[in-house]
Parts: C-alpha cells; sequence; structure tokens
C-alpha cells in the first residue's frame, strides 16, 4: 500500500499545483538552464541561502544563526 496514492493526496496536491502550472504557462516562465549532471542551478543555491539553508559535502543543512 505504500506505493499507492490515496485520492484526497491527490485532489491537495492538484490544489498546489494546478495555479502554479497555470502561472508558468500563463507569464511564459521559462526555465532556468544548468549543466547536465550538476545539482541544479546556482540560483536554487542562493535562495535556499535566503531561508536560512547551504550545501555540505551531499546535503542541505540549517545554518546556525547563533
Amino acid at each position: 500500500q505504500a506505493t499507492f496514492v490515496r485520492d484526497d493526496e491527490i485532489r491537495a496536491s492538484w490544489k498546489i499545483f494546478t495555479p502554479l502550472l497555470k502561472k508558468i504557462v500563463d507569464d511564459k516562465v521559462k526555465p532556468i538552464p544548468y549543466k547536465f549532471g550538476s545539482r541544479g542551478p546556482v540560483e536554487s543555491d542562493e535562495l535556499l541561502k535566503k531561508i536560512g539553508f547551504e550545501y555540505h559535502g551531499g546535503a542541505y543543512k540549517w545554518k546556525d544563526q547563533a
């Protein structure tokens, strides 16, 4: 049963993603290119750093605010 998603979970996910997908299509949002095989665009690390996470050797870790 762990490999199946309940119908209420599917409905909840569509409530989240439908407006997001609509905005992407309506605003013609272009994906940020990044090198194949990399961890992704530099902008993703910059965004995570703004909210207190940093990448350290294979994992994102909460930056100690002390």
